[in-house]
């Protein structure tokens, strides 16, 4: 389906100069180029502001694997610590045995 609508809209650009891209696939670093350096064929101006906004603003997808691992546990950890019980997901146990 991408091919032939990159070649229909290649056609009807009268140009071969044309980059078909899924949004939601691309990372945020990408779609901010995009969206900086694209032109809009169809659509509105306020529907790609909000796209950008919304593809753009992924925290967890700028932090590193380890970052997010931290903060992952750091939740699941706070959650634990809320009412006592279970133990740390991080961190140097005691062990009774």
């Amino acid at each position: 389906m991408f091919f032939g609508l990159s070649a229909d809209l290649s056609d009807a650009l009268e140009t071969d100069d044309v980059d078909l891209v899924d949004l939601h696939t691309v990372s945020p670093a990408l779609a901010a180029a995009i969206f900086e350096n694209g032109v809009l064929i169809v659509g509105t101006v306020e529907h790609a502001t909000e796209l950008r906004r919304q593809l753009t603003a992924r925290e967890s997808d700028q932090q590193s694997p380890r970052d997010r691992l931290d903060a992952a546990l750091a939740r699941i950890d706070d959650h634990l610590g809320d009412d006592g019980a279970g133990v740390p997901a991080a961190g140097d146990t005691k062990d009774d045995g």
